[in-house]
């Protein structure tokens, strides 16, 4: 475990002006268990311009149990199927997406929408097939929240 003082450094670390920077600590801060003191820097870096940064603090934030709305976040910053997405960019969304737990189910029409693309693209990649199948997963997972009491 990480210690208090490091992980408020790390924290710290989310307002500096360099993309790899904020991107290296908020990797930190998804893996770590978080401490409430790092909230308020992670509640920061859900508006920050790399969508990166924005999952791995929904990631952290959720693993710490902060209250703040996450869902809304992600649907916001959902990665577009096209030419240039990487399969690993969609692997990440999809992690964050599986951390926020049954608040995840507004993401419902979303996933279900990605689930459609990707079952069309004709992409022979594994990985692709891998996005596929956990799509598929957190789609019932969802699904069977939003039935449960």
């Amino acid at each position: 475990m990480v210690a208090r003082p490091v992980l408020g450094t790390v924290a710290d670390a989310l307002a500096s002006k360099e993309p790899v920077v904020r991107l290296a600590a908020a990797r930190v801060l998804a893996r770590a268990a978080p401490c409430p003191e790092q909230a308020p820097a992670l509640r920061r870096a859900l508006s920050d311009e790399l969508f990166t940064v924005r999952w791995l603090a929904v990631e952290a934030l959720a693993r710490s149990g902060d209250e703040h709305p996450l869902a809304p976040v992600l649907a916001a910053s959902r990665p577009r199927l096209d030419a240039r997405l990487a399969a690993y960019r969609l692997e990440s969304w999809l992690r964050a997406v599986a951390t926020v737990g049954r608040d995840a189910s507004a993401l419902l029409p979303e996933m279900n929408e990605l689930l459609d693309r990707i079952s069309a693209l004709s992409r022979s990649d594994t990985s692709w097939h891998e996005s596929r199948f956990m799509i598929e997963r957190l789609v019932r997972e969802l699904r069977a929240t939003q039935g449960a009491p």
